[in-house]
């Protein structure tokens, strides 16, 4: 998702230089994200004396049983959470650059366009779920924007490729993400860490574990920051793309006699100006301006605000009877939204255009689970899940369409969307032998959804700013209309997967899958523009919303994870392909500027390979690879689908051909401590962010540097630095250069952030 911006061909020159003297210093090394290296190794709980531990030790629960990564069959990533804070990631989406195949698109006021292996979502509006499965201490995220999470005082982020139907049940077409915060612990304790970085940002973060008794524990987080924006706009003072939010965390444990309940809630607050303001991309000639000339020059002439609250709630309790246990899991997640953003056209200087939004939603879970305890020739799981969501948004967008004085346009929408879902599952494990397993698994599910939506549309007036009722005008006309529609559709799917895995050794596993994944359905139509278009061009303004169908995904997975010499060398492979099917779009229509059609594809084919090797070759230090090879194509569309410039042979959005995510750590002892050093280098190939392959991202690399000292006490005080794209690399992490003339309304893009250093301190007691 990210762009390189061209500059003259010397300096190009000198920038390549220096980052190809950076991989060669690297030695082809990875980020430890591949088969769950950095969750074990954070170098923030190394002691002076103490080697890296083997990735055979590290334990997850991505199958939703704790194992070792090295026994999972499947391609699973594990980022570790002191890594991930001393490095400066403070949110979800900035993860995708240390997982190859990991894809965020937009991180806007819909939501979140995220794919995994070329699997991704195209529709990012409020009530769509994501194509990737966010669950935060179990509790699935069912709104896309909610995948958007800050990450604070977390244990570690887990990600697993391909779809996850079984057990993860809808909308884990693509995969997971599990953010799984870190629970009490029997001592009392904590942290607490300041730190300084560009744009005069601050950061700060704590937290405190503290004993109730023998058997329960609490621990309360905190975090947040404030700053600057590295967005910089010529017409004020004001700047854009900051961090500002806070957040809070109390988390519970109990254990009484069988039972052991964990229970978790946070809130966030976040007032980050990031989509209040949009970035020319003046490489494309859609945009005719040459006042903002830098890369991180934007245009905005009208007052913005963005805010954000939201927050959750789980409760797991979990029974033990003997040999077999009981598990509930009970999830309640809300989110609030709003947004005023400037939306004049990028050579207007003056007030010409103003959207604002609000949103707000909940959703309620329930899952019941019964399992084997302690399985030995067949391990069981059985369950029950329910969800309800609720979302809410009023839109209201006045925009002038300036050069032609006078010729404003203008949409204004209420949104009402609610949606069922349920589902029973089963899943079981069956030991052929002491080295052969075979797994099956199925889940059915059901749910519906139901939107109302009431739109006011027109050309010519300032925009009321409500929703009020109008008469239906005559084809042709641009005269204000009022359109609004109901409607409701339910949808039933199997999910189901089947897997062989042969433990040649206790080091070596070869194992091959088949999954399939369920993505819902969804409401579609942007009624109001949909019909003033339709009149327009002499039809009859009579669309509604239509309901569009589930996707499914058929994926087949064939791999090997190998340790040698006491898991100092590893080495993990995994060819897949999968077949999708049903795809979930909306696009402009290029010969109708940008009046939209959305539907369903046909089917579209991927394949692809992931490899991660691993070296310690002495004490304390150690290298990585991580990559992704991938191809993912459109075979077949629907008659109609093509006039819109969407044809067989195109490649999917969000799917770079090659990703790679490389690192080298060293652990240094000295005399009262330990000083622990780490290198960086990030790379994705170009890739298309449309069906149409008509708006392109070039290839991005990033390199970055990281520095931490610990005292030799475990709860002494520590220090940390980082630098984060060292080369200062241009690209973007929305919007990209349209390799085609078209509508000057679709020239906007944001950034990432520029080169960025931090340095902090902090104590553990």
């Amino acid at each position: 998702m990210h762009i390189i911006a061209t500059e003259p061909g010397r300096s190009v020159m000198k920038n390549r230089c220096l980052k190809l003297n950076a991989m060669l210093l690297l030695g082809s090394t990875s980020l430890m994200s591949g088969a769950a290296w950095a969750q074990d190794t954070d170098l923030a709980n190394s002691a002076p004396d103490k080697e890296f531990s083997s990735p055979n030790e590290i334990i997850v629960t991505a199958t939703r049983r704790e194992a070792r990564v090295q026994d999972i069959a499947a391609t699973v990533e594990v980022l570790g959470g002191d890594n991930l804070r001393d490095s400066g990631i403070v949110g979800a989406s900035q993860i995708e650059f240390a997982v190859p195949g990991l894809q965020f698109g937009n991180s806007g006021f819909d939501g979140a366009l995220i794919g995994l292996r070329g699997v991704s979502s195209q529709r990012g509006f409020t009530g769509d779920e994501a194509a990737v499965a966010v669950h935060i201490d179990g509790v699935f995220q069912p709104q896309s924007a909610q995948a958007l999470a800050r990450l604070f005082d977390v244990e570690r982020v887990e990600v697993l490729k391909g779809p996850q139907g079984t057990l993860y049940g809808r909308n884990a077409t693509a995969g997971v993400i599990n953010i799984i915060s870190n629970a009490p612990d029997d001592e009392l304790g904590g942290y607490g860490q300041l730190s300084y970085g560009s744009f005069n940002s601050i950061r700060g973060e704590a937290a405190i574990n503290l004993p109730l008794s023998e058997n329960q524990g609490l621990r309360i987080a905190v975090a947040g920051a404030d700053g600057d924006g590295y967005i910089n706009n010529i017409l004020d003072d004001r700047t854009f793309g900051n961090n500002k939010f806070f957040a809070g965390r109390l988390r519970y444990r109990g254990e009484f006699n069988k039972i052991t309940v964990n229970a978790s809630g946070q809130y966030l607050s976040d007032r980050s100006q990031v989509d209040a303001a949009v970035t020319p991309a003046r490489r494309a000639a859609i945009v005719r301006t040459d006042r903002a000339t830098d890369f991180y020059d934007t245009i905005v002439n009208l007052p913005t605000r963005q805010r954000r609250k939201d927050g959750n709630f789980a409760l797991d309790i979990d029974a033990d009877l003997g040999s077999v246990g009981i598990k509930s899991i009970s999830g309640l997640s809300f989110f609030r939204n709003s947004l005023l953003a400037d939306l004049s056209p990028a050579d207007e200087v003056v007030p010409a255009g103003l959207g604002s939004g609000r949103q707000r939603g909940y959703s309620v879970s329930q899952e019941f689970t019964v399992y084997a305890r302690e399985p030995e020739q067949f391990d069981w799981r059985a369950g029950l899940f329910y969800t309800y969501s609720n979302v809410e948004e009023f839109r209201f967008n006045n925009t002038s369409t300036s050069p032609s004085p006078g010729f404003n346009f203008y949409d204004d929408l209420a949104l009402l969307q609610t949606g069922n879902a349920y589902a029973i599952y089963g899943d079981l494990g069956w030991n052929l032998s002491d080295a052969i397993k075979l797994t099956v698994g199925a889940r059915y599910n059901w749910e519906d959804k139901s939107m109302t939506q009431d739109e006011v549309f027109g050309f010519g007036a300032p925009s009321p700013g409500v929703v009020p009722n109008c008469s239906v005008v005559a084809a042709g006309s641009f005269d204000t209309c009022f359109s609004s529609d109901t409607r409701g559709k339910s949808w039933k799917g199997l999910t189901a997967r089947a897997g062989l895995d042969w433990k040649v050794t206790d080091d070596n596993l070869l194992y091959a899958n088949y999954g399939r994944g369920f993505r819902s359905g969804s409401i579609g139509g942007i009624i109001g523009l949909d019909n003033m278009l339709d009149r327009a061009y002499g039809g009859t303004g009579t669309l509604g919303l239509n309901p569009l169908n589930p996707e499914k995904v058929d994926a087949f997975e064939f791999g090997t994870k190998n340790s040698f010499a006491d898991g100092l060398f590893i080495v993990n492979a995994a060819a897949f392909y999968t077949i999708f099917n049903d795809q979930l779009f909306i696009a402009f229509d290029p010969l109708q500027n940008f009046r939209s059609v959305e539907g369903n594809l046909g089917k579209s084919k991927i394949k692809g390979v992931d490899l991660f090797v691993a070296v310690q070759p002495a004490k304390g230090l150690q290298f990585s690879v991580n990559s992704e090879l991938l191809k993912a194509e459109l075979k077949e569309i629907p008659a109609g689908i093509d006039a819109q410039g969407i044809v067989e042979g195109n490649q999917l959005p969000r799917a770079p051909k090659f990703s790679m995510a490389a690192a080298a750590d060293w652990s240094i002892p000295i005399s009262d401590g330990s000083l622990s050093l780490r290198a960086e280098y990030n790379y994705k190939s170009a890739h298309f962010l449309n069906l149409q392959n008509t708006l392109r991202q070039t290839g991005v690399e990033l390199v970055n540097l990281s520095a931490r000292y610990e005292s030799a006490d475990d709860k002494g005080w520590f220090a940390f630095g980082n630098l984060r794209n060292l080369f200062g690399e241009k690209y973007l992490v929305s919007g990209g250069i349209p390799t085609t003339a078209g509508p000057r309304f679709i020239g906007f893009a944001r950034p990432g952030e520029p080169f960025t250093f931090e340095v902090g301190a902090g104590l553990r007691f």
